[in-house]
């Protein structure tokens, strides 16, 4: 019967040591874990890059930002396409995007008319 208590309390044991490490992993990934937030931006429309998905932007401390953009995008313009802004620099936007490691992602963008 000792045996047996033994041998049940070592394999408990193992068991439990095996999920410390499980338990600190989960741990570690929920810290390195970080919030993106949407910001905006309004500027001026520079250019924009159908092939590389690109469009830039100068903001209004007049540095060119550059943001990509995907199929999600929503345009905000009369014809709603990415494709309408491209004969239109120096026009008005409004820019709703995320920021990951770097790279900028337009949410959304929006052509504002001048009032």
């Amino acid at each position: 019967m000792k045996s047996l208590r033994r041998r049940a309390g070592i394999i408990l044991s193992i068991i439990g040591i095996g999920f410390i490490p499980t338990a600190n992993s989960r741990l570690v990934s929920a810290q390195n874990e970080k919030v993106v937030t949407e910001k905006i931006i309004d500027g001026q429309l520079l250019n924009v890059d159908k092939n590389a998905r690109l469009i830039s932007v100068r903001g209004p401390d007049q540095k060119e930002a550059m943001f990509n953009y995907n199929d999600d995008t929503q345009v905000i313009s009369p014809d709603r396409t990415v494709q309408g802004l491209v004969g239109k620099p120096g026009a008005e936007v409004r820019i709703r995007y995320r920021e990951d490691r770097g790279v900028k992602l337009a949410l959304s963008i929006e052509l504002v008319e001048k009032r």
